[in-house]
Protein backbone atom coordinates (compact mmCIF):
# COMPACT_ATOMS: atom_id res chain seq x y z
CA UNK A 1 0.00 0.00 0.00
CA UNK A 2 1.10 3.39 -1.01
CA UNK A 3 0.69 5.96 2.12
CA UNK A 4 0.84 8.46 -0.13
CA UNK A 5 -2.88 7.76 -1.61
CA UNK A 6 -4.45 7.40 2.32
CA UNK A 7 -6.53 10.21 2.28
CA UNK A 8 -7.70 12.39 5.21
CA UNK A 9 -11.12 10.04 4.97
CA UNK A 10 -8.83 6.74 5.34
CA UNK A 11 -6.93 8.14 8.13
CA UNK A 12 -10.35 9.75 9.97
CA UNK A 13 -12.01 6.35 9.67
CA UNK A 14 -9.17 4.59 10.45
CA UNK A 15 -8.75 6.77 14.00
CA UNK A 16 -12.85 6.52 14.37
CA UNK A 17 -12.95 2.47 13.93
CA UNK A 18 -9.94 2.47 17.06
CA UNK A 19 -11.88 4.60 19.41
CA UNK A 20 -14.98 2.76 18.79
CA UNK A 21 -12.28 -0.56 19.98
CA UNK A 22 -10.92 1.85 23.30
CA UNK A 23 -14.80 2.57 23.85
CA UNK A 24 -15.06 -1.51 24.57
CA UNK A 25 -12.92 -1.48 27.63
CA UNK A 26 -14.95 1.54 29.35
CA UNK A 27 -17.77 0.84 31.87
CA UNK A 28 -20.87 0.01 29.52
CA UNK A 29 -23.99 -0.95 32.18
CA UNK A 30 -23.85 -0.12 35.96
CA UNK A 31 -26.10 -1.03 38.74
CA UNK A 32 -27.94 1.52 41.17
CA UNK A 33 -30.74 2.16 43.34
CA UNK A 34 -29.42 -0.62 46.31
CA UNK A 35 -26.73 -0.18 49.05
CA UNK A 36 -23.82 -2.30 48.76
CA UNK A 37 -23.84 -5.07 50.66
CA UNK A 38 -20.50 -7.34 51.67
CA UNK A 39 -20.74 -10.96 50.87
CA UNK A 40 -17.43 -12.54 53.07
CA UNK A 41 -15.29 -9.26 53.22
CA UNK A 42 -16.09 -9.04 49.00
CA UNK A 43 -18.55 -6.13 47.58
CA UNK A 44 -21.26 -7.20 46.07
CA UNK A 45 -24.39 -5.21 43.94
CA UNK A 46 -24.42 -1.78 42.64
CA UNK A 47 -21.29 -3.24 40.52
CA UNK A 48 -20.71 -2.53 36.62
CA UNK A 49 -19.65 -4.55 33.84
CA UNK A 50 -18.28 -3.33 30.20
CA UNK A 51 -19.28 -4.88 26.84
CA UNK A 52 -16.49 -7.38 26.98
CA UNK A 53 -18.90 -9.30 29.64
CA UNK A 54 -20.04 -12.87 28.76
CA UNK A 55 -23.22 -11.60 30.27
CA UNK A 56 -23.72 -9.17 27.67
CA UNK A 57 -23.68 -11.22 24.61
CA UNK A 58 -23.81 -10.59 22.02
CA UNK A 59 -23.20 -7.05 22.94
CA UNK A 60 -19.60 -7.19 21.65
CA UNK A 61 -19.85 -8.35 17.95
CA UNK A 62 -23.02 -6.50 16.99
CA UNK A 63 -22.02 -3.09 18.11
CA UNK A 64 -18.15 -3.25 18.14
CA UNK A 65 -16.78 -6.21 16.43
CA UNK A 66 -19.05 -4.96 13.25
CA UNK A 67 -17.83 -1.43 12.98
CA UNK A 68 -14.52 -2.67 13.33
CA UNK A 69 -14.58 -4.96 10.72
CA UNK A 70 -16.86 -2.70 8.45
CA UNK A 71 -13.94 -0.37 8.50
CA UNK A 72 -11.49 -1.99 7.61
CA UNK A 73 -13.41 -3.71 4.35
CA UNK A 74 -13.85 0.04 3.65
CA UNK A 75 -9.89 0.86 4.10
CA UNK A 76 -9.19 -2.33 2.19
CA UNK A 77 -11.06 -1.41 -0.82
CA UNK A 78 -9.49 2.37 -1.12
CA UNK A 79 -5.98 1.39 -0.59
CA UNK A 80 -5.09 -2.16 -1.73
CA UNK A 81 -4.27 -2.73 -5.52
CA UNK A 82 -6.90 -5.00 -7.10
CA UNK A 83 -8.79 -6.14 -4.20
CA UNK A 84 -11.27 -8.74 -4.29
CA UNK A 85 -15.10 -9.17 -4.48
CA UNK A 86 -17.75 -10.91 -2.67
CA UNK A 87 -20.41 -12.77 -4.14
CA UNK A 88 -19.54 -9.74 -7.01
CA UNK A 89 -19.91 -6.35 -4.44
CA UNK A 90 -16.81 -4.68 -3.65
CA UNK A 91 -15.44 -4.27 -0.23
CA UNK A 92 -16.22 -0.95 -0.04
CA UNK A 93 -20.43 -1.74 -0.57
CA UNK A 94 -19.90 -4.64 2.75
CA UNK A 95 -17.97 -2.44 5.28
CA UNK A 96 -20.52 0.29 4.54
CA UNK A 97 -23.19 -1.87 5.43
CA UNK A 98 -21.41 -3.53 8.39
CA UNK A 99 -20.38 -0.26 9.91
CA UNK A 100 -24.15 1.11 9.70
CA UNK A 101 -25.83 -1.92 11.35
CA UNK A 102 -22.55 -1.31 14.28
CA UNK A 103 -24.26 2.55 14.64
CA UNK A 104 -28.30 0.71 14.43
CA UNK A 105 -27.01 -1.96 16.84
CA UNK A 106 -25.28 0.89 19.40
CA UNK A 107 -28.62 3.13 19.45
CA UNK A 108 -30.88 0.28 20.57
CA UNK A 109 -28.21 -0.67 23.40
CA UNK A 110 -29.02 2.76 25.04
CA UNK A 111 -32.54 1.56 25.41
CA UNK A 112 -31.75 -1.96 26.32
CA UNK A 113 -30.21 -2.05 29.64
CA UNK A 114 -30.25 -5.67 31.38
CA UNK A 115 -31.42 -6.52 34.58
CA UNK A 116 -30.04 -6.13 37.96
CA UNK A 117 -30.12 -10.15 38.56
CA UNK A 118 -27.15 -9.50 36.42
CA UNK A 119 -25.58 -7.59 39.15
CA UNK A 120 -26.48 -10.11 42.08
CA UNK A 121 -29.70 -7.55 42.97
CA UNK A 122 -32.47 -8.18 41.15
CA UNK A 123 -34.40 -5.49 42.56
CA UNK A 124 -31.89 -2.97 41.39
CA UNK A 125 -32.00 -0.93 38.04
CA UNK A 126 -28.95 -0.93 35.31
CA UNK A 127 -28.42 2.62 33.35
CA UNK A 128 -25.80 3.16 30.52
CA UNK A 129 -22.64 4.34 31.60
CA UNK A 130 -20.31 6.24 29.30
CA UNK A 131 -18.79 3.27 27.33
CA UNK A 132 -22.07 3.09 25.98
CA UNK A 133 -22.75 7.09 25.12
CA UNK A 134 -19.31 6.39 23.39
CA UNK A 135 -19.71 3.59 21.55
CA UNK A 136 -23.02 4.77 19.90
CA UNK A 137 -21.10 8.30 19.16
CA UNK A 138 -17.68 6.70 17.35
CA UNK A 139 -20.16 3.64 15.69
CA UNK A 140 -22.05 6.51 13.93
CA UNK A 141 -18.92 8.37 13.09
CA UNK A 142 -17.53 5.41 11.48
CA UNK A 143 -20.57 4.78 9.37
CA UNK A 144 -20.84 8.30 8.52
CA UNK A 145 -16.97 8.61 7.27
CA UNK A 146 -17.54 5.44 5.64
CA UNK A 147 -20.19 6.72 3.48
CA UNK A 148 -18.97 10.07 2.77
CA UNK A 149 -15.39 9.48 2.15
CA UNK A 150 -15.64 9.43 -1.59
CA UNK A 151 -17.98 11.97 -1.80
CA UNK A 152 -16.71 15.05 1.03
CA UNK A 153 -13.73 16.97 -1.10
CA UNK A 154 -12.05 17.65 2.60
CA UNK A 155 -12.11 13.86 3.45
CA UNK A 156 -10.68 12.70 -0.63
CA UNK A 157 -7.68 15.27 0.02
CA UNK A 158 -4.50 13.25 0.14
CA UNK A 159 -3.16 12.58 3.90
CA UNK A 160 0.67 13.54 2.91
CA UNK A 161 1.82 16.11 -0.04
CA UNK A 162 2.02 14.70 -3.51
CA UNK A 163 5.69 15.48 -4.71
CA UNK A 164 5.87 17.32 -8.24
CA UNK A 165 6.74 14.60 -10.80
CA UNK A 166 10.69 14.46 -12.36
CA UNK A 167 11.22 17.22 -14.68
CA UNK A 168 8.49 19.54 -14.16
CA UNK A 169 9.34 23.07 -14.29
CA UNK A 170 13.10 22.08 -15.15
CA UNK A 171 12.23 23.51 -18.55
CA UNK A 172 10.49 26.77 -17.06
CA UNK A 173 13.52 27.49 -14.31
CA UNK A 174 15.91 27.06 -17.53
CA UNK A 175 13.71 28.68 -19.75
CA UNK A 176 12.58 26.92 -23.18
CA UNK A 177 15.11 26.28 -25.54
CA UNK A 178 17.96 26.71 -23.19
CA UNK A 179 20.90 24.56 -23.11
CA UNK A 180 21.78 21.81 -20.74
CA UNK A 181 24.69 23.05 -18.59
CA UNK A 182 27.91 20.56 -19.26
CA UNK A 183 26.93 20.57 -22.68
CA UNK A 184 27.78 22.45 -25.70
CA UNK A 185 25.58 23.39 -28.38
CA UNK A 186 27.07 24.88 -31.82
CA UNK A 187 25.62 27.68 -33.73
CA UNK A 188 26.56 29.49 -36.68
CA UNK A 189 27.79 32.49 -36.93
CA UNK A 190 29.18 34.13 -39.99
CA UNK A 191 29.47 30.76 -41.85
CA UNK A 192 31.36 29.10 -39.11
CA UNK A 193 30.29 27.04 -35.78
CA UNK A 194 30.75 28.77 -32.58
CA UNK A 195 31.07 26.92 -29.40
CA UNK A 196 28.82 27.88 -26.42
CA UNK A 197 31.21 27.84 -23.59
CA UNK A 198 30.84 26.19 -20.33
CA UNK A 199 30.32 27.69 -17.13
CA UNK A 200 32.43 29.68 -15.57
CA UNK A 201 34.32 30.21 -18.51
CA UNK A 202 35.00 32.78 -21.05
CA UNK A 203 33.23 33.24 -24.46
CA UNK A 204 34.96 32.91 -27.44
CA UNK A 205 33.67 34.07 -30.81
CA UNK A 206 34.49 32.71 -34.02
CA UNK A 207 38.32 33.28 -35.00
CA UNK A 208 38.78 35.92 -37.81
CA UNK A 209 39.31 34.33 -41.16
CA UNK A 210 41.57 35.79 -43.33
CA UNK A 211 40.64 37.78 -46.26
CA UNK A 212 42.81 36.66 -49.40
CA UNK A 213 43.39 38.23 -52.21
CA UNK A 214 40.85 37.92 -55.01
CA UNK A 215 41.70 38.24 -58.68
CA UNK A 216 39.67 41.28 -60.69
CA UNK A 217 37.55 39.77 -63.17
CA UNK A 218 38.66 40.05 -66.60
CA UNK A 219 37.12 42.43 -69.01
CA UNK A 220 34.83 41.02 -70.90
CA UNK A 221 34.49 42.99 -74.67
CA UNK A 222 31.25 44.26 -75.93
CA UNK A 223 29.95 41.73 -78.71
CA UNK A 224 29.29 43.51 -81.57
CA UNK A 225 26.07 43.26 -83.48
CA UNK A 226 26.47 41.27 -86.79
CA UNK A 227 24.54 42.83 -89.48
CA UNK A 228 20.82 40.98 -89.55
CA UNK A 229 20.83 38.75 -92.97
CA UNK A 230 18.57 39.86 -95.65
CA UNK A 231 16.50 36.52 -94.92
CA UNK A 232 12.93 35.83 -96.34
CA UNK A 233 10.79 34.86 -92.87
CA UNK A 234 9.84 31.71 -93.13
CA UNK A 235 5.64 30.56 -92.66
CA UNK A 236 4.36 29.79 -89.26
CA UNK A 237 2.38 26.84 -89.07
CA UNK A 238 -1.27 27.19 -88.43
CA UNK A 239 -2.53 25.93 -85.23
CA UNK A 240 -4.36 23.10 -85.57
CA UNK A 241 -7.71 22.80 -83.74
CA UNK A 242 -7.75 19.22 -81.19
CA UNK A 243 -10.46 17.59 -79.42
CA UNK A 244 -10.01 17.67 -75.63
CA UNK A 245 -8.70 14.76 -74.18
CA UNK A 246 -11.62 13.94 -71.27
CA UNK A 247 -10.62 10.26 -69.31
CA UNK A 248 -13.68 7.74 -69.04
CA UNK A 249 -13.05 7.21 -65.40
CA UNK A 250 -14.65 11.19 -64.93
CA UNK A 251 -18.06 11.75 -64.13
CA UNK A 252 -20.53 13.37 -66.97
CA UNK A 253 -20.32 16.36 -67.55
CA UNK A 254 -17.23 17.02 -65.56
CA UNK A 255 -14.24 18.66 -67.73
CA UNK A 256 -11.70 18.44 -65.06
CA UNK A 257 -11.38 16.01 -62.58
CA UNK A 258 -11.84 16.43 -58.77
CA UNK A 259 -9.24 17.05 -56.47
CA UNK A 260 -8.65 13.95 -54.11
CA UNK A 261 -9.25 14.18 -50.81
CA UNK A 262 -6.54 13.49 -48.54
CA UNK A 263 -7.08 11.27 -45.42
CA UNK A 264 -5.65 12.55 -42.32
CA UNK A 265 -3.46 10.09 -40.65
CA UNK A 266 -4.81 7.90 -37.90
CA UNK A 267 -3.67 9.82 -34.73
CA UNK A 268 -1.53 8.20 -32.21
CA UNK A 269 -1.92 7.62 -28.03
CA UNK A 270 0.83 8.74 -26.69
CA UNK A 271 0.32 7.74 -22.57
CA UNK A 272 0.75 10.81 -20.57
CA UNK A 273 0.72 11.62 -16.41
CA UNK A 274 -2.85 13.40 -15.56
CA UNK A 275 -4.07 14.43 -12.40
CA UNK A 276 -7.87 15.04 -11.81
CA UNK A 277 -9.46 18.18 -10.18
CA UNK A 278 -12.15 16.04 -7.95
CA UNK A 279 -12.38 12.46 -6.74
CA UNK A 280 -13.74 10.75 -9.75
CA UNK A 281 -14.24 7.20 -10.12
CA UNK A 282 -12.82 4.62 -11.86
CA UNK A 283 -14.83 1.98 -13.84
CA UNK A 284 -13.45 -1.85 -14.66
CA UNK A 285 -11.62 -1.93 -17.88
CA UNK A 286 -14.13 -4.31 -19.88
CA UNK A 287 -17.51 -2.77 -18.37
CA UNK A 288 -17.60 1.40 -18.81
CA UNK A 289 -20.96 1.00 -16.51
CA UNK A 290 -19.95 -1.61 -14.19
CA UNK A 291 -19.26 -1.40 -10.72
CA UNK A 292 -16.31 1.01 -9.71
CA UNK A 293 -13.06 -0.95 -9.17
CA UNK A 294 -11.72 2.34 -7.33
CA UNK A 295 -11.30 5.88 -7.08
CA UNK A 296 -9.14 8.82 -8.64
CA UNK A 297 -8.17 11.25 -6.13
CA UNK A 298 -7.05 15.15 -6.42
CA UNK A 299 -3.66 15.83 -6.06
CA UNK A 300 -2.28 12.16 -7.52
CA UNK A 301 -0.40 11.87 -10.68
CA UNK A 302 -1.95 8.91 -12.74
CA UNK A 303 -1.21 7.09 -16.20
CA UNK A 304 -3.28 7.57 -19.41
CA UNK A 305 -2.33 4.10 -20.95
CA UNK A 306 -4.66 4.31 -24.00
CA UNK A 307 -7.73 5.71 -25.24
CA UNK A 308 -11.19 3.89 -25.24
CA UNK A 309 -13.49 5.97 -27.44
CA UNK A 310 -14.58 9.60 -24.62
CA UNK A 311 -12.86 7.60 -21.71
CA UNK A 312 -9.52 7.01 -20.56
CA UNK A 313 -7.78 3.49 -19.81
CA UNK A 314 -6.12 4.69 -16.58
CA UNK A 315 -3.73 2.76 -14.29
CA UNK A 316 -2.99 4.31 -10.71
CA UNK A 317 0.34 3.73 -8.88
CA UNK A 318 -0.35 0.88 -7.02
CA UNK A 319 -1.09 -0.80 -10.79
CA UNK A 320 -5.11 -1.08 -10.71
CA UNK A 321 -6.49 -0.33 -13.79
CA UNK A 322 -9.54 0.57 -15.12
CA UNK A 323 -11.58 3.53 -17.49
CA UNK A 324 -12.25 6.97 -16.56
CA UNK A 325 -15.24 7.86 -17.95
CA UNK A 326 -15.59 11.78 -17.08
CA UNK A 327 -12.11 13.50 -18.69
CA UNK A 328 -13.19 17.32 -18.10
CA UNK A 329 -10.92 19.39 -16.33
CA UNK A 330 -8.18 16.74 -16.53
CA UNK A 331 -4.57 18.55 -15.29
CA UNK A 332 -1.64 17.16 -17.53
CA UNK A 333 1.92 16.15 -16.43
Amino acid sequence: MNLRTVTRGDAALAASALLLFVSSFLTFYAAGGVQCTAVGGVPSGCTSTNAWSLDLFPLLPSVFFLGIIGAGLVLVDRNVPKAPAVLGIPLRAWGTVLTVASAWSALWALFGSPSGALFGHPDATSSPQVGAFLAFVFAVLTAVLAIAGPLVPLLTAPLLPEPAPAGVGSAAAQGYGAPQQGHPHLGHFGGQPVQQAHPGQPFTGPEPVPAEPFPAPAATPAATPAPAAAARPEPKPEPQDEPPTVPATLPLGSRTPPPAAAEPPAPSFAPFWFAVPAARPLAPEGEPQGTPVGELVPGTWYLAIAQRGEALLTQTQEGKRGLLADTSGIQRG
